[in-house]
């Protein structure tokens, strides 16, 4: 029964590029602005945030919703899930930006929480940008209960 938005987060280590579909996100602090998200502890997004120490998230429209059907699946079986994906290199963090969705923000990790099955990441938002007016997808508007 909790009203969720779905995103992308995309992340980098290095040169690797990586994402999943994400249902746990908030503000967590105006100033500076900070958002907090889960993402499954035993991940490969997880291991690359750890490394890389940044992520970008994607705010999805409610016809997108292939998009993130697309980085429910782990890379094992995708393959890489930005083939095929229009994406620019994010100027702060060197994280895929993908084009064409509603917005972004970039953010760098600044306090990380584990205990449970998914950890804590809060990231410092470095940049973000509003790419197109519209409605975020929720989970709410898809078949899905869930979201990494």
């Amino acid at each position: 029964m909790l009203p969720h938005g779905v995103q992308i987060v995309t992340v980098r280590d290095g040169d690797e590029f990586h994402g999943y579909t994400s249902s746990w996100m908030t503000q967590a602090s105006f100033d500076p602005p900070l958002l907090a998200l889960g993402v499954r502890a035993d991940s490969r997004s997880r291991e690359m945030m750890r490394k890389g120490g940044v992520f970008c998230v994607h705010f999805l429209a409610p016809d997108q919703e292939e998009i993130a059907q697309r980085f429910f699946k782990p890379a094992t079986r995708a393959g890489n899930k930005l083939a095929g994906l229009e994406y620019e290199i994010g100027e702060k963090t060197g994280c895929p930006v993908l084009t064409g969705l509603l917005a972004y923000a970039e953010c760098r990790i600044v306090h990380e929480w584990g205990g449970g099955d998914h950890d804590v990441v809060v990231g410092e938002v470095l940049a973000a940008k509003v790419l197109r007016e519209g409605r975020p997808l929720l989970l709410a508007d898809t078949p899905w209960q869930y979201g990494g």
